[in-house]
């Protein structure tokens, strides 16, 4: 079946969406933080001078996330009524204390020690002294890096495919279902599901940019493309296929490259009292450049969805709730990057209400949205991130020549220490 050319009018709204990413993405405030832990930055605070290790010098209760690395240089080692083959190491005071590192001799000489934080992180960091009274460190400098792996930047790369691919669908799904059902719709309406039409078919294609800035600065770039169809009165089944270019750098200036292709399927059912359920399975193929290494992982993504629907005097009330979810396993043999796998889980509650006019002088209603998100991130270092914050939007949605065209912004958090601002584009059409 021939699908119809893109109308003019909405290639041109699409054109000036485009437009907009550059000026939202200037916009977005610059930031010098180096995207590392609460621990690494307390160590980088430390002043150069002596430190008296009695028997434990407790030098951060802030923790330090896996992978990080911390260099101890000094001029020399100055030690007091210590036996023969004293020494010190590395400790987890707060973790009940013990060597973490090799013991270093301790000899009057200048030192330069590193040392890389194990699978797990630690809760605190502190020197151990292992003789029986006490060794004094001179001219004594630290410095701590964040990790090497790309942790932060893989987890960057899937919220914002999964943030894209959730996006696009919700719209989708609210069009198919005619869930604003408080906005005049033209004779191509999409009450398949209440006509009994289940042959018609839909056809979506959604563009989406996002920018991230403070713990990393960058923006990512989403395109993606689906076909669904009605195969029951109530049951929406369909394809889709995507394109996701990510590209961020932290303070120190190290750069990371993601590229991802992305095919998947999804559906969703109309349930008795104006409710909707969703989800969608989809795999992704990225391509990442980073700490000076190419490689390719396997992304699995999976997320499920229920709203609602309740009609006020001036629009529509749609309360939801989704869950979406990311596993990803990256090899061994790679320099700069820890092997192992990554983790995501983002939860969400909020609502969207659509206004019931359209803008003067257009077919366009507005529409605002706020949801709380939850998310858990783990990567492939074991390093873990925990958030809550909350998530607002803005828009327009309406029919636009022969479909129904969506654009959107939408600013929150997408980790600890990263927040992102993005803008939406989707155009749907039924044939």
């Amino acid at each position: 079946m021939m699908t119809r050319p893109l109308p003019r009018v909405a290639a041109s709204a699409a054109a000036t969406f485009a437009a907009t990413f550059a000026a939202a993405f200037a916009l977005a405030p610059a930031s010098a933080a180096l995207a590392q832990s609460a621990g690494c930055a307390a160590l980088n605070a430390t002043p150069t001078g002596d430190i008296t290790v009695m028997p434990t010098a407790t030098l951060t209760l802030s923790a330090l996330n896996a992978g990080e690395t911390v260099t101890i240089s000094g001029t020399g080692i100055s030690t007091m009524m210590a036996m023969p083959g004293a020494g010190w190491f590395i400790t987890d005071p707060t973790a009940g204390g013990g060597a973490v590192s090799p013991t270093y001799d301790a000899t009057n000489a200048a030192f330069s020690h590193v040392f890389t934080v194990a699978s797990g992180g630690m809760l605190s960091f502190g020197l151990q002294e292992t003789g029986p009274n006490f060794t004094q460190l001179l001219g004594v400098s630290i410095t701590c890096v964040g990790t090497t792996s790309g942790g932060d930047v893989i987890l960057l790369s899937g919220f914002a495919q999964q943030h894209s691919i959730s996006s696009a669908l919700g719209r989708n799904f609210r069009n198919r279902f005619g869930l604003p059902g408080a906005v005049p719709q033209g004779p191509r309406n999409v009450f398949a599901s209440t006509k009994g039409q289940d042959s018609e078919v839909s056809a979506w294609i959604s563009l989406s940019g996002r920018s991230f800035w403070d713990g990393y600065e960058g923006s990512a770039v989403d395109l993606s493309f689906g076909v669904d169809r009605f195969v029951a009165a109530n049951t929406l089944v369909g394809v889709m296929v995507g394109l996701n270019r990510l590209s961020v750098s932290d303070a120190t200036g190290a750069s990371t490259d993601a590229d991802a292709g992305m095919i998947g399927l999804y559906a969703a059912q109309g349930l008795t009292g104006g409710l909707l359920a969703d989800g969608y399975l989809a795999w992704s193929r990225v391509s990442y450049d980073a700490a000076g290494s190419s490689f390719d992982t396997d992304r699995v993504m999976a997320g499920l969805g229920l709203s609602g629907s309740i009609e006020q005097a001036a629009g529509l009330l749609q309360p939801r709730a989704r869950l979406s979810a990311a596993w990803e396993d990256f090899p061994t043999g790679i320099t700069g990057v820890v092997a192992g796998n990554s983790e995501q889980l983002t939860a969400s509650l909020g609502a969207r209400f659509d206004w019931r006019d359209p803008m003067p002088g257009t077919a366009l209603t507005p529409f605002l949205s706020v949801d709380i998100e939850y998310g858990r991130l783990q990567d492939p270092s074991g390093a873990k991130d925990d958030y809550l914050a909350p998530r607002i939007g803005l828009g327009v949605n309406g029919m636009v020549g022969a479909g129904r065209l969506s654009a959107s912004l939408d600013i929150g958090q997408s980790g600890s220490d990263v927040y992102d601002a993005g803008l939406d584009l989707t155009y749907e059409i039924s044939f």
